[in-house]
């Protein structure tokens, strides 16, 4: 089975995110706020990594410091797939493509 490097390829950003984590609704968020009152909201859906990967939140953190406020709800309720998924993808084991290569047939 043959996967296509870019399709696949990534990387963790570097950088402390500076917003914080609380429930809102009911629902686990990370929020990064404007500092300005009452600016507009933007609500950031992640994808299958979930909202604790660093990288979503530093770009949470990019457009607060743009003047909106942010939130990124945990959607997956924690269900995120693991962050080293991409690896294991890159350089799989043979049996782990075997059996990719068969469910995808």
């Amino acid at each position: 089975m043959s996967v296509c490097p870019e399709c696949i390829s990534g990387a963790i950003d570097q950088g402390t995110p500076t917003g914080t984590c609380m429930e809102v609704g009911g629902v686990d968020c990370y929020v990064a706020k404007a500092e300005m009152e009452g600016a507009p909201t933007v609500l950031i859906v992640t994808d299958v990594f979930g909202y604790s990967l660093p990288n979503v939140r530093l770009v949470a953190d990019k457009y607060a410091k743009k003047g909106l406020n942010v939130y990124v709800p945990d959607i997956l309720k924690g269900d995120h797939i693991p962050f080293n998924a991409l690896d294991i993808l890159v350089d799989p084991s043979p049996s782990f493509a075997g059996r990719i290569g068969q469910t995808f047939r």
